[in-house]
Parts: C-alpha cells; structure tokens; sequence
C-alpha cells in the first residue's frame, strides 16, 4: 500500500541504446503503447510515468548480436553515442570483440516528486552483466512476458505457449503470492 501513497518519481523516462556494432537488430516486449518519441526523452513538458516506493519496473528485449562485428555508415551513425567518438576510442584501445564493448546503454530521466526539471542517469551494460543461467525473477519475468505475447495476440509468438509458460512456473520457487496467483491464472487459461 505504501507504493501507491508514496510517489519518489514522476515523469519517469527509461531510453535504451543499442551499440550497432554488438547488437544488429532488437525488438522490445511489451509497452508498446507506451512508447516516446525520440525527442520526448528530453522534453520536460511531455508526461510520462509515476514510481512509487517498493514499485519496480522490468523491461524485456529480444536481442540479435552481430557476427561478426561489423560497421556502420556515416548515415547509420548519426548523433548517436555510439558513433564517430565511440569508434575512435575502440580504435585507439584496440578493443573489436563484443566481448570488450558497451552492448547497450540504459538512461534514466526522472522528476523528483516538487520539481519541474528532470535528472539524468546513465547505466551502460556490457558482456559482463551476462549471465549463462538466468536467476528465478528473470524465468518469472520471461514466462509472463510470453503469456503475454500469447494474451495480447502477438504478431511474433514464436514458439510460445501455455504449456511452455507452465512448465517454466513449475521449475520455480513461487513463494510470492503474486507470483503464484499468475499460475494459478495460467493454470485456469489451459
């Protein structure tokens, strides 16, 4: 209940750059509708969400990674980050592999609850925030994401379904009731 009275953020804004030189293609999963324009991230008069205290936020992307490693043209490049400077730096450090490069970067814009102008945070990630195993939140995470690829009648299914969102439940510990009243909820859709 405190996460509903308690706002700690509005206007919350999250952006993610793809490093083209490591990632070639990705797809976001879920939130479609709740996409900004690029413009918008920096834009303080445009609304965006409310964090409350205890609230949390996941958010799923499908990813492709180049092999190899390829680069860009000048047109592909633009203003991004990862562009004519990020380059020069790889070249001067010899560093080619995406084993040795930011495959992405998250930002943060938010508002604190009495201010009008937003604070900016940056997180870049790379090979090492991979894991070959993922824990139990990222499998819960994935399984309600694909139910809800198979809910919203998504145009990329995949190999999705119910069955498969079950057996991934099953192989976790759900001693969150949330988390056990959503396979409760799968268990009644089959």
């Amino acid at each position: 209940m405190t996460a509903t009275l308690l706002t700690i953020c509005k206007d919350v804004k999250f952006q993610v750059e793809f490093n083209p030189a490591v990632v070639s293609d990705y797809r976001l999963i879920g939130y479609e509708n709740r996409s900004l324009a690029k413009e918008d991230f920096h834009d303080d008069t445009k609304d965006a969400g409310e964090i409350g205290a205890g609230h949390s936020v996941t958010v799923l992307y499908e990813l492709i990674l180049k092999e190899p490693l390829q680069t860009m043209s000048e047109e592909e490049i633009g203003d991004l980050k990862y562009g004519d400077n990020y380059k020069e730096e790889l070249e001067l450090t010899g560093s080619s592999s995406a084993l040795e490069q930011e495959w992405l970067t998250i930002s943060l814009r938010y508002k604190k609850p009495a201010e009008e102008e937003s604070n900016l945070l940056q997180y870049p990630v790379s090979y090492d925030s991979y894991v070959k195993e993922p824990g139990e939140d990222f499998k819960f995470a994935a399984a309600v994401a694909e139910f809800g690829l198979l809910a919203s009648k998504s145009r990329y299914p995949e190999g999705a379904s119910v069955d498969h969102v079950l057996s991934v439940l099953e192989g976790l510990k759900l001693e969150d009731e949330y988390k056990a009243e959503f396979k409760d909820l799968v268990k009644e859709v089959r």
